[in-house]
């Protein structure tokens, strides 16, 4: 019973702290267009990163990850193996490998002229890409994101995002006004957001490994003892139907929550909306989401 309440009590107070920073990135991001807005003559830049930079990070984290993440942390059962545990984590990873340099593709090939009207074609290009590179490194902290979560370190995801917000909010600053970079400057800022994730990750657990594994996990299924542990085994083998099944039904959810949530933004592309009019609607919606 005390065990249980100091899950609970765990639970509660992760909710507090991703609620925080749920929050502060919304108004650090708010605070970031307007800054960037009021600094920048064309406001085309502003418009691309809100809509086709954001959705093209969007669709390829929530189509690899999102699944894997619902599926892993309702696990209850001890039949459930550790390294399939891992596997599945690594099954998202590369499905993300091979889904998002297909997404740049898209983007940059298919993506209306007038959707970018004032962007050049090879700065457009290169932040495309910068901000794929930025998916697969975040991905790759994946299994240690889990392995946090189902150990009950809120307080640790909750103060990596945070900085790694920060960070994001600085570097594209920085990137806009010192080195006069448009729409890089927000690629730079992904770039810094996804790799502030994967090195924090890595400092802890690496800290809690050469610490002879002081696990604060009392759950066998995430008493993991070093890095190896985390990398995938026996060709990504996954048999277990408590893990195949809710991931299949998981991902039919997560396409048509992307449908219902970033629909509008997937119109918008569709129909090349002027880069100004993306970027009037990005600074709206931000200060609406904050209401």
């Amino acid at each position: 019973m005390k065990a249980e309440k100091e899950i609970v009590g765990k639970a509660l107070v992760g909710v507090s702290y991703l609620a925080s920073v749920q929050f502060s990135s919304r108004i650090f991001t708010f605070l970031l267009n307007i800054a960037l807005t009021r600094y920048m003559q064309d406001p085309a830049a502003l418009g691309v990163a809100s809509i086709q930079l954001y959705l093209l990070y969007t669709l390829a984290l929530n189509l690899s990850r999102e699944t894997i993440r619902r599926v892993c942390l309702r696990l209850a059962s001890e039949s459930v193996k550790t390294h399939e545990v891992v596997n599945l984590i690594w099954c998202g990873i590369v499905l993300g490998v091979i889904i998002t340099p297909m997404l740049c593709l898209y983007f940059i090939t298919y993506v209306d002229e007038e959707a970018r009207k004032g962007i050049p074609l090879n700065e457009y290009t290169s932040s495309i890409w910068i901000v794929g590179l930025s998916i697969i490194i975040e991905l790759l902290s994946e299994p240690m994101f889990v392995l946090a979560q189902g150990q009950l370190q809120y307080s640790s995801r909750s103060l990596f995002e945070a900085v790694a917000v920060i960070l994001k909010c600085l570097f594209t600053v920085f990137a806009a006004v010192f080195l006069k970079m448009h729409l890089t400057a927000f690629a730079v800022g992904y770039a810094a957001y996804s790799l502030s994730l994967l090195l924090s990750y890595s400092w802890l657990f690496k800290r809690q490994f050469s610490r002879g594994n002081e696990n604060v996990s009392r759950n066998e299924l995430w008493s993991v003892n070093s890095f190896v542990d985390l990398c995938p085994s026996k060709g990504l083998k996954v048999t277990s139907p408590e893990l195949i099944n809710p991931a299949w039904s998981f991902f039919k959810q997560t396409i048509l929550k992307l449908v219902l949530s970033e629909g509008e933004k997937i119109v918008m592309v569709a129909l090349a909306m002027d880069p100004s009019d993306q970027a009037v609607y990005a600074v709206v919606f931000n200060l609406g989401s904050l209401v």
